[in-house]
């Protein structure tokens, strides 16, 4: 799941992204994604996996893993946002590309561009696809709240913990073809209820294709109301490492995004913690080189790997002929910290890529 910092637009929103092929992009930066981190062998498979897949993704994230030096495994993540007709140009998508395996399980995303039922309302699906892509089924990741990169989200209402359960549920209902179970929609809707006010819950996700009766949730909170909420909703981790982990990683003046994942019987010990996306602020890249480099002093991090990942930023530009001009190649990154047992994150690094259309002038 990834943390956009553009997650609640403002009226004055820039423009939309522009949907792309996802293979041909990738293919196209070549040498361009850092290989430190997407070794080539890693790129090419991405590059396999996703030919032929329909061009309606408006933001593609590879996945590598920074605190490992084991062969790399770099999984693929990519979105479709609901703005102008990217249900009815993923609906034509699936009508031409719809055998290709990476979206023969993808069960959701019919429905959604159908908009069926609560279906309607999600703002925002991620399909996950792990490396080296031999599972059929991607994680299937549910926009829960309806304000999600909504150009009029300062004018709607905050949705409600039922609201947010019954997308949630409808997500599941059309990725798997069953009802989702009542004890696990329950831990949900509690866990949103006990969100401060200056929190939300963002995304769902079932574990079912990796093989887990759990969900994650994910949510965005301040940093001082990350451990009042663990402690809500009962995260039986260890506190006392979770805030340290916490204040390495966040600013004190920066939202902190957070997945738990959830059980019939309740939470389970792990703990995703996220900075928001870096897009270039003077602040931002300031306080993750700092944590980056924290990491390298303590071993952790080979060099090489942050001053890959802090180079990829940056705002580019592309002809995409006639019909649609240029575009913006804007290149994002963003970290997170994955703990299960109280033991040192894994910390893994997300390289985004997307696209907006720019002015001739």
């Amino acid at each position: 799941m990834v943390a956009l910092a553009e997650h609640r637009a403002p009226a004055s929103a820039p423009p939309p992204l522009v949907p792309f092929d996802l293979a041909s992009m990738v293919e196209r930066l070549g040498r361009a994604w850092p290989g430190a981190l997407v070794e080539p062998s890693a790129r090419e498979a991405v590059v396999a996996f996703a030919r032929g897949l329909p061009p309606v993704f408006h933001w593609v994230v590879l996945e590598s893993r920074l605190t490992s030096d084991a062969p790399q495994r770099v999984d693929l993540l990519a979105c479709i946002i609901d703005h102008h007709d990217a249900r009815s140009d993923l609906a034509r998508g699936l009508a031409s590309h719809g055998t290709h395996p990476g979206l023969a399980h993808a069960a959701l995303l019919p429905r959604w561009a159908r908009a069926e039922g609560d279906l309607a309302r999600v703002p925002v699906i991620w399909l996950e696809w792990d490396a080296p892509f031999s599972r059929a089924e991607p994680l299937q990741l549910i926009g829960i709240d309806p304000r999600f990169w909504n150009p009029a989200a300062e004018r709607m209402a905050r949705p409600s913990p039922r609201t947010q359960t019954d997308l949630a549920a409808a997500g599941y209902a059309a990725s798997f073809g069953v009802a989702h179970d009542p004890a696990l929609l329950a831990r949900i809707e509690g866990a949103i209820a006990v969100l401060p006010k200056s929190g939300s819950a963002i995304f769902s996700a079932s574990l079912r294709p990796r093989g887990k009766a759990v969900d994650r949730l994910f949510v965005e909170l301040p940093r001082e109301a990350v451990l009042p909420w663990l402690a809500a909703i009962g995260w039986p981790g260890e506190r006392a490492a979770a805030k340290r982990w916490l204040c390495d990683a966040i600013a004190p003046w920066e939202p902190a995004y957070i997945q738990v994942e959830l059980s019939a019987g309740g939470p389970t010990a792990h703990l995703g913690i996220e900075p928001r996306q870096t897009s270039g602020a003077r602040s931002e890249r300031r306080e993750r080189r700092a944590f980056l480099e924290r990491l390298v002093r303590d071993g952790r991090v080979r060099a090489d790997k942050v001053e890959a990942l802090l180079a990829w930023q940056g705002v580019g530009q592309i002809e995409a002929g006639p019909a649609n001009g240029p575009l913006a190649e804007v290149r994002t990154f963003h970290l997170k910290q994955v703990s299960q047992d109280g033991e040192p994150p894994e910390v893994k690094a997300y390289l985004g890529v997307h696209y907006r259309a720019m002015s001739r002038s």
